[in-house]
């Protein structure tokens, strides 16, 4: 019978995960616990925390990225004065359960999608401003939410560090410079 891995151990590998909500490799996970602990055992806390939905995984085999998965959180309560919020994951914004339906899917992993493809008809008939693929009750909600919010707007605040932008651009461009994509070039 499997050992029972306690709560304890898998908070610490949660905590070091947790310092990347961009998502990182196992290896900058490994390297970001205090105690190290052997690669096997680590893939099987984080394969844990992934199936208890703590973790989210992108990709597979070894170029999975591990990051916090996301948490709908409601406050409640009244603000006072000047106050400032800051989070990671994923704001909650309420949709139609269509809209869910393509959120879900559009998170799955690409491999676990089913292929689709143009419905031709559908493009030729498209006329821009004549013709709508939302509903008119659809597109007047979402004028009216559109208005409400650019009553008060916020700015946008860029979170992301610079270092860490350079990080991304460096991984995408290994990628587009590979073998396996050299029909790109």
């Amino acid at each position: 019978m499997p050992r029972q891995i306690s709560e304890k151990e898998l908070d610490v590998v949660l905590r070091a995960a947790a310092k990347y909500p961009e998502g990182r490799s196992i290896e900058d996970i490994a390297a970001a616990l205090e105690e190290k602990l052997p690669r096997r055992t680590l893939q099987r806390r984080l394969a844990l925390l992934v199936e208890r939905k703590r973790l989210a995984v992108e990709g597979r085999a070894r170029g999975s990225r591990y990051r916090p998965a996301a948490r709908v959180v409601e406050a409640r309560g009244e603000a006072r004065g000047r106050s400032r919020a800051e989070g990671h994951g994923e704001a909650h914004i309420p949709v139609s359960p269509e809209a869910e339906i393509i959120r879900k899917s559009v998170r799955e992993p690409t491999q676990n999608r089913r292929p689709v493809g143009y419905n031709r008809a559908f493009l030729d008939a498209y006329r821009p401003n004549e013709t709508f693929y939302l509903s008119a009750e659809t597109r007047q909600r979402l004028q009216e939410y559109i208005a409400v919010h650019n009553r008060d707007p916020k700015p946008f605040v860029w979170t992301a560090k610079a270092n860490d932008i350079l990080q991304k651009v460096i991984r995408a461009n290994r990628r587009l410079s590979s073998k396996n994509n050299e029909a790109l070039h």
